[in-house]
């Protein structure tokens, strides 16, 4: 584990087996299952830990902590309110949080409570708090006038400090919809801007409204997930191009996901004998923006990719061939059936179709060695995406020939299970660093950051009906692999 400090300040310290010209990413997730705790001493995890949180723009491990309260809410030992309010304080101001749910180490590990682990690196960390601080928000919007009056008074100050939106209820007054309507019937606004502010209206988009319209929120009657409110199927047709692509945009959403990309070559853990790689993938985006830019970094290495044309998918296409749930096929052919003399209005009741950019480039590698090599995606909306694999290219004078240990417990050969989530252990070693991957039916369950052992103890699942395969792949510096497969039964 010290390694990795070395790694990230001075890799001249680190053992010439162990040095890289590919720049190590130590995922924390992946150092925390791989790590053997009685390693390492008290003092190095002291150390560890307080460099880490050195490196943290935002409160350090607010999202552990509030991942630790929501435990204990589940577990009834805080009530729902409380468990609200210390997340609050895990955000906002750590010195109101009372001191036995301070220590966010005590949530990493449920199973080995009271060891430090460093956290996940700084841009990681950073992230992970960001969705902690929206799961609070979107609560405190959602169950404000819900909450006790001596929950409210404690938040309030702390909210208005940190911007925190706070919902207000408008007892009297104008409804939002009341005041578009006037402003359309005093001709300041044409047809088409009422009925999209309509639109953000019934969707609670109240920050596309203009302030001047905005007014005391009504209750609309109809299914708002599930449909578009009737006023718009009557005027789909009748509105301009550039209105129905906001009303997309605003229910469809704005963002690029990480499964957007997809890599076919090379494949993850992938060994590959000459430095030029052939990176062959897709990206897609919702149809209504475009890629604008995608690049593929390996190390220090930043290669731009070709994305001039694109592929068309209609929504059919896009959803599971399921007779259940709300975008299956079936459903989106019912739609489409119900709205036949109004077929534009179902552009805006699925989701839209899909552009997709193939593209295949060469990159060099820099030198010998196990490598990250990620393509980046950026579309015209400022949503973005990125997908990675590992190669190893091994060192011309293969000097170890020796593949990694592999030991699996926890479940056996032929084993038949009647529960579709189980437990597993594994463990493995090798004298070079090594690329160890888990998978579940090929999905992928974890694995990538290079180390030279793995000792995991984790759940799986779920089990699919029938036969299962779960699999551990190993490749070390020097490309010798090795892999292990239980083939399982799961029965309900």
């Amino acid at each position: 584990m010290l390694y990795k400090i070395y790694a990230a300040e001075d890799k001249s310290k680190l053992p010439e087996k162990f040095r890289t010209d590919d720049k190590i990413e130590w995922w924390c997730a992946e150092a925390e299952m791989s790590g053997r705790i009685a390693d390492i001493a008290e003092e190095t995890r002291r150390e560890i830990f307080e460099y880490q949180k050195k490196r943290y723009k935002k409160p350090f491990g607010a999202h552990r902590i509030e991942t630790g309260l929501q435990k204990y809410r589940q577990e009834g030992k805080i009530t729902d309110e409380e468990c609200l309010l210390y997340t609050a304080y895990a955000l906002y101001d750590r010195a109101l949080l009372p001191s036995k749910y301070k220590k966010p180490e005590l949530y990493q590990d449920f199973e080995r409570r009271g060891y430090i682990y460093p956290d996940a690196p700084p841009k990681m960390h950073d992230m992970y708090y960001d969705g902690a601080e929206k799961n609070f928000k979107n609560r405190i919007e959602q169950e404000w006038f819900n909450l006790s009056q001596g929950l409210r008074a404690k938040l309030e100050p702390l909210l208005k400090k940190n911007n925190v939106f706070i919902p207000q209820r408008v007892e009297k007054g104008p409804t939002t919809l009341g005041l578009i309507e006037e402003a359309y019937q005093k001709g300041e606004i044409d047809d088409d801007a009422a009925t999209l502010y309509k639109f953000y209206d019934y969707y609670g988009l109240v920050d596309l409204i203009p302030k001047n319209l905005i007014g005391n929120p009504l209750q609309w009657e109809s299914d708002v997930v599930f449909e578009p409110p009737p006023f718009i199927e009557q005027k789909w047709n009748k509105l301009r191009q550039e209105t129905k692509i906001k009303m997309k945009k605003a229910r469809w959403g704005r963002n690029l996901h990480p499964e957007s990309i997809s890599i076919n070559l090379p494949r993850d853990n992938e060994v590959v004998n000459l430095p030029a790689i052939t990176v062959k993938g897709a990206i897609k985006t919702l149809e209504m923006y475009e890629v604008i830019k995608a690049w593929i970094e390996v190390g220090d290495k930043k290669q731009e990719i070709n994305i001039s044309k694109s592929e068309y998918i209609p929504p059919e296409e896009t959803f599971e061939d399921t007779k259940e749930g709300r975008l299956s096929k079936q459903r989106y052919f019912e739609w489409k059936e119900k709205h036949k003399d109004n077929p534009g209005f179902v552009e805006l009741s699925v989701p839209p179709g899909q552009k997709v950019y193939k593209f295949s480039e060469t990159v060099v590698l820099p030198s010998t060695g196990i490598h990250s090599m990620k393509v980046y995606a950026q579309n015209a909306s400022d949503g973005s995406a990125n997908k990675g694999v590992y190669v190893v290219y091994p060192p011309k004078d293969k000097t170890d020939t020796t593949p990694p240990t592999i030991e699996i417990e926890g479940i056996y050969e032929g084993q038949i299970l009647s529960e579709k989530d189980f437990r597993y252990k594994v463990r493995g070693y090798d004298e070079n660093l090594t690329l160890w991957f888990i998978y579940l039916n090929d999905k992928k369950l974890t694995g990538g950051s290079p180390l030279p052992w793995i000792d995991i103890s984790a759940g799986a699942g779920p089990a699919a009906p029938g036969k299962n395969i779960f699999r551990v792949v190993a490749t070390d510096l020097y490309g010798n692999k090795n892999q292990k497969e239980i083939k399982f039964i799961y029965k309900k």
